[in-house]
């Protein structure tokens, strides 16, 4: 979309380790800019932002919050 000639190659030479469960690394600018998208790093997303949710689960309301956005 952005009318740039792009190159694309696949490292063949360093896989995800074995504990990665799938996905990919995408590298660009020598490795300046990088997304993992791996199961695990979108795993850990999910994780983070049930936090307040697990925490009222776990520990129930907090009498001090005022505010529950």
């Amino acid at each position: 979309k952005s009318g740039k000639t792009v190159e694309v190659s696949v490292n063949e030479g360093s896989p995800l380790s074995d504990t990665v469960l799938g996905g990919v690394l995408v590298a660009a600018f020598n490795d300046r800019i990088s997304v993992n998208n791996t199961l695990q790093a979108r795993l850990d997303l999910c994780a983070d932002g049930m936090l307040p949710q697990l925490r009222n689960v776990l520990y129930g309301q907090s009498p001090n919050r005022k505010f529950f956005n």
